[in-house]
C-alpha cells in the first residue's frame, strides 16, 4: 500500500468523517464500550460483502469513530473473491495477519502476534463458521488495543454474506476469552 501524504490523509479522514466517502460502499462497524467490556466478540454492523471483492481491516486512531476508544475501522483491498467461503475467510485473516503495525497510516493492532490461519470450516446449511488459529498471540496490553484487535478480527472474518458469526480459536482456547478486555482505565 502506497504511503499517502500528510494533506491527503487529513482531507481522506475529514471526508470519511463527513460522510463523503464510505470505504467499501459501505457503513463502518460500530460497537459499544459495553459491548467490548462484556468480552461479546464484534459482529460488524457492516452492509453484506457482495461486492465480490475480499478486505482486511485496519484500524484508523483517533478520528472520534465508534471503534474502541474513537477509532473507525477501514477497509483495505485484499483481493477478489473465489467463490469459496473458507478460502476467502483464510485469505483476509492470512493478508490482515502479516500486515505491519502501521501500513498506509492505518494500524494493525495484532502485528506483533504471529498467527496464522490454521483451518476453516464453514457449514453452509447452518452458517456455523469456525477458524482455527495457530501461532502466537501478543495480547494487547491496554484496553483500546485489545478492542481494537477484537474488532479487526471478527470484522475481517464475518465480512462476507455466507458468515453470520465467526467461532474463531487459538489452540484450544477461543480468541474472545485470550483477548478479554481489562476494564477502562478512569480518567
Amino acid at each position: 500500500m502506497k504511503t499517502l501524504s500528510h494533506p491527503i490523509k487529513i482531507l481522506l479522514i475529514l471526508a470519511l468523517l463527513a460522510g463523503i466517502l464510505l470505504p467499501a460502499g459501505g457503513v463502518l462497524a460500530a460497537r459499544s464500550y459495553d459491548a467490548f467490556r462484556s468480552g461479546t466478540p464484534v459482529q460488524s454492523s457492516l452492509p453484506q460483502n457482495g461486492s465480490g471483492y475480499i478486505y482486511k481491516y485496519l484500524i484508523l486512531r483517533n478520528t472520534g469513530g465508534p471503534i474502541a476508544c474513537g477509532d473507525i475501522l477501514y477497509p483495505v483491498y485484499v483481493g477478489k473473491r473465489t467463490g469459496d467461503v473458507k478460502k476467502d475467510i483464510k485469505t483476509a485473516l492470512k493478508s490482515l495477519f502479516s500486515t505491519s503495525k502501521n501500513s498506509g497510516g492505518l494500524y494493525n493492532p495484532l502485528a506483533n502476534s504471529k498467527l496464522k490461519v490454521g483451518s476453516v470450516q464453514y457449514n453452509p446449511k447452518n452458517t456455523q463458521t469456525t477458524v482455527r488459529l495457530a501461532g502466537r498471540l501478543v495480547k494487547p496490553d491496554n484496553f483500546c488495543d485489545i478492542a481494537r484487535a477484537r474488532a479487526v478480527v471478527w470484522t475481517t472474518a464475518q465480512q462476507f454474506p455466507e458468515v453470520r458469526h465467526a467461532k474463531i480459536t487459538l489452540g484450544s482456547a477461543l480468541l474472545g476469552d485470550l483477548l478479554a478486555a481489562k476494564e477502562r482505565a478512569k480518567p
